[in-house]
């Protein structure tokens, strides 16, 4: 009796229990790692959809203060090729509380926004909510043949008016957004409504710190202009200009960065693009940041970024 009490209590785990608890502790993980992966993207939407919040506040400030948004783009010089050149996100930065870096930029020579003094005073900046925590794979800063310095990049951008770079001048309602070439908007005229009025949307930082995508102070589609012409996440490809050193332009499909080459004045177009799945953030007039769906009708996704056009929109 002694002895089988003493074979019982010596006795361990067979080979067969032993891959039982293995197995039952992978099944676990299994069911509990989507479940950890979904809550970090969750947390990840909030803080995105939390930043463009933060761009929503920045232009109402800027609009109680001016009375107008700022211009989409100043181009006075009769074309984008010629200066000046610069971009909205710099008249963002003291609403950002960084009013000492706007000070530092000379707009009455040159007004080139990543040249000579203006780049270092624009690379000293911090712009806290320039990136969405679900993308990053295009790094935060763009690393440029022509410069010693590194150029910020953001994920999120105005919607100039129109489908593509030749329109961004347009007067025509069902083409005319916020944003344009040397104006902005006065609230007042937005008669489709702030709450039915794009003025922000995501955007991809490319492949590659590199990849001109993203460039946060430019002018141009995908740095930092965002256009209509696509829907969200489309499967279509921007059409973007790497010309000049201006920086690697890789077509990506698989990574929802398809994108061909473009003439660099008229026919450029970026379409808003996220990692989330299922759609992107936008920023309405009145504020408010949404997900929309990369499913929604394009007539109505067209239709959001017009500020009189009229439109009889359907579901977003």
């Amino acid at each position: 009796m002694e002895s089988t009490r003493s074979v019982w209590k010596n006795r361990g785990f067979t080979l067969i229990e032993l891959l039982v608890v293995i197995a039952i502790i992978a099944v676990l993980i299994a069911l509990l790692l989507p479940a950890v992966q979904q809550a970090r993207e969750a947390a990840r939407r909030a803080q995105c959809r939390n930043n463009l919040h933060q761009y929503g506040l920045a232009l109402h400030n800027y609009h109680d203060t001016h009375q107008t948004l700022m211009p989409g783009v100043i181009w006075t010089g009769g074309s984008q090729w010629n200066i000046p050149r610069t971009s909205y996100l710099t008249f963002l930065l003291p609403f950002f509380d960084q009013s000492s870096i706007y000070n530092l930029m000379n707009f009455s020579s040159g007004g080139i926004t990543w040249h000579g003094n203006n780049l270092a005073a624009t690379n000293t900046a911090t712009p806290v909510v320039m990136l969405c925590p679900s993308d990053g794979k295009g790094g935060s800063q763009w690393i440029v043949a022509w410069q010693a310095q590194r150029l910020h990049k953001t994920n999120y951008m105005a919607f100039m008016s129109g489908f593509q770079m030749s329109d961004i001048g347009t007067t025509n309602p069902r083409l005319k957004g916020a944003f344009g070439t040397n104006r902005g908007t006065n609230f007042s005229g937005v008669t489709d409504g702030l709450s039915n009025t794009m003025l922000f949307a995501e955007y991809l930082t490319g492949s590659r710190p590199n990849e001109v995508r993203g460039f946060a102070w430019g002018d141009q589609p995908g740095g930092a202009q965002l256009y209509v012409e696509l829907g969200p996440n489309s499967k279509l490809p921007d059409r973007l200009y790497p010309c000049c050193d201006w920086g690697y332009l890789d077509n990506y499909p698989e990574l929802n960065l398809p994108a061909i080459g473009a003439n660099g004045f008229s026919n450029d177009t970026a379409g808003s693009r996220s990692r989330h799945t299922g759609g992107v953030h936008i920023l309405l007039g009145d504020g408010g940041a949404r997900f929309i769906s990369e499913n929604i009708n394009i007539d109505t996704w067209r239709g959001l970024s017009t500020i009189s056009g009229s439109e009889i929109l359907g579901e977003f």
